[in-house]
């Protein structure tokens, strides 16, 4: 295992952030174990604050019957033109915290 200072897994972070990849794509093509990825990012961007993401409703326009859900996280934003299954939603949620 390659010895990395906090610089160096910060700027993997933004690269993995960047490349629009899923972690486990992500750490295969730089020869990274996931799990230490993750805990890496879980001890080094840990921010303090709270587990939840304050989301918010939009307002509905009269002449539609369909919800745009938008959830953001620092430079990270998801955007969802129709609401997505909540346990699928949940699981997402629960594997990028």
């Amino acid at each position: 295992m390659i010895r990395r200072s906090k610089e160096q897994w910060l700027s993997l972070f933004q690269q993995h952030a960047d490349s629009g990849l899923t972690a486990a794509a992500f750490c295969k093509q730089h020869d990274l174990d996931q799990a230490y990825f993750s805990l890496r990012r879980t001890q080094l961007c840990n921010t303090n604050e709270a587990a939840f993401i304050p989301v918010a409703r939009m307002k509905q326009h009269a002449t539609t019957t369909s919800y745009r859900l938008e959830c953001r996280l620092e430079s990270c934003s998801l955007q969802f033109e129709s609401l997505p299954d909540v346990i699928w939603l949940s699981q997402l949620i629960k594997a990028l915290s």
